[in-house]
């Protein structure tokens, strides 16, 4: 390792601060393995409070057949990935790269272990699955058995969901331009960490190896998770990676998703912010040996009513994250719906299905009280891009009582 700091702050915001940095005079395999060993050895604490709240009993809710069965799905898939990187790691950038997102999570597994509060209970490398896995629960289920719309175990797939919230801006005169992203996801999910990884790897191994263009990411993310997961991320190559979430409703769609042939959805976006130059390069990179699971639209955005309506009064940060934040849903004509109470906390940029009367009436389960809505907001500009900074019965080990704290803007020691 070159470097690596933890300053641990997530007490009082439950936001902590992650920078691994790694030594490119070292074959690249072991720069990544270091990389999660050292993270582990830093967050171990947050990554089994992170486990605890969102991966243990994932078994006993979802019961033990289709739990055996994405165990071997995955278990299948692993060996068949693997099996590629031995065979073309060497000379081919993309199975290279695939590798060491293997080794730097085998890193973390190795040093971190949970003890299962339930019998089945999935290890940590599970917890880097989380968005393949609400899809995986889908494809696997018997075809007679399976729900025209089905809410996943783990994730938080409910009919009619969005996942986040987009937008790109140029500002008048094109003076700036401005990057956010809001996630919505399950409340217990709400222990972060802020990370920057300088990963001085190769394309592929040698003694004259090209650096990878994306060597330094700076993200929000989880413990125990080397991706976004939002996603969100800021990289040297110029790019800047975000998504919002497009679950596949289409039951004939699932035949397609196989052990052997495909790459999880969260192995290839960091293999494409890796490798990729353009967003042209990233889409290609990012779409080779596709798994079909966590389906996302990449740097494009729903709410687009809201966000149509509001977008011309952006012309500064503060105004952006006050965009990026708003949820008037009790007032705005936009948020209103066919529920009773006539409106819902789900139909703004940053939801709060937490706010819904748990005794209204909605015409389906997105627009309803649940445990689910916007759990930060990520921004950056141009000018913090030359930086690669970034602006009760639910399980919530290490969170914070109260959620009250104003916006945070770190600088990372290294580059």
């Amino acid at each position: 390792m070159h470097h690596t700091t933890f300053p641990n702050p997530g007490f009082y915001f439950s936001w902590d601060f992650l920078e691994v940095g790694t030594n490119g005079d070292y074959p690249d395999n072991d720069q990544a393995y270091a990389a999660g060993l050292v993270e582990a050895y830093l967050t171990k604490d947050f990554i089994v409070m992170h486990w605890n709240n969102t991966v243990s009993g994932y078994c006993q809710r979802l019961g033990k057949e289709m739990c055996d069965r994405l165990t071997s799905h995955v278990d299948a898939n692993e060996r068949w990935v693997m099996s590629m990187v031995e065979q073309n790691g060497a000379s081919d950038p993309y199975w290279h790269q695939v590798g060491l997102v293997y080794q730097q999570v085998y890193g973390i597994v190795d040093y971190v272990e949970v003890t299962p509060n339930y019998e089945d209970d999935p290890g940590v490398k599970w917890l880097s699955l989380w968005g393949d896995l609400e899809d995986l629960e889908i494809a696997l289920e018997d075809h007679e058995k399976r729900p025209k719309h089905v809410k996943a175990s783990l994730g938080s797939r409910v009919l009619g969901s969005g996942h986040c919230s987009a937008l790109v801006k140029v500002l008048p005169g094109a003076e700036d331009l401005y990057t956010s992203h809001v996630t919505w996801t399950s409340f217990q999910t709400m222990l972060r960490i802020q990370k920057r990884y300088i990963l001085n790897y190769g394309q592929t191994e040698g003694a004259d190896k090209v650096a990878i263009p994306g060597r330094i990411a700076t993200f929000s993310s989880y413990p125990g998770i080397i991706a976004s997961h939002d996603d969100f991320a800021v990289l040297s190559s110029g790019l800047v990676s975000q998504e919002t979430t497009i679950g596949n409703n289409n039951n004939d769609l699932w035949q397609y998703v196989q052990p052997e042939g495909q790459v999880m959805e969260w192995v290839r976006v960091l293999v494409a912010n890796n490798l990729a130059t353009s967003g042209e390069e990233w889409t290609d990179v990012f779409g080779r040996h596709n798994s079909g699971t966590y389906n996302n639209h990449y740097d494009m955005t729903p709410r687009a009513r809201i966000f149509r309506r509001d977008q011309d009064g952006v012309t500064d940060v503060g105004s952006m994250m006050k965009l990026m934040r708003y949820n008037d849903y009790k007032n705005d004509p936009l948020s209103a719906c066919d529920c009773e109470p006539p409106y819902s906390a789900e139909n703004a940029i940053s939801a709060r299905c937490d706010l819904n009367p748990a005794n209204g009436t909605y015409p389906f389960s997105a627009l309803s009280h649940r445990l689910h809505g916007a759990t930060d907001m990520k921004l950056t500009t141009t000018k913090l891009w030359s930086l690669l900074e970034a602006a009760d019965n639910l399980l919530h080990w290490g969170h914070p009582d109260v959620f009250q704290f104003g916006p945070i803007q770190w600088n990372f020691q290294w580059q």
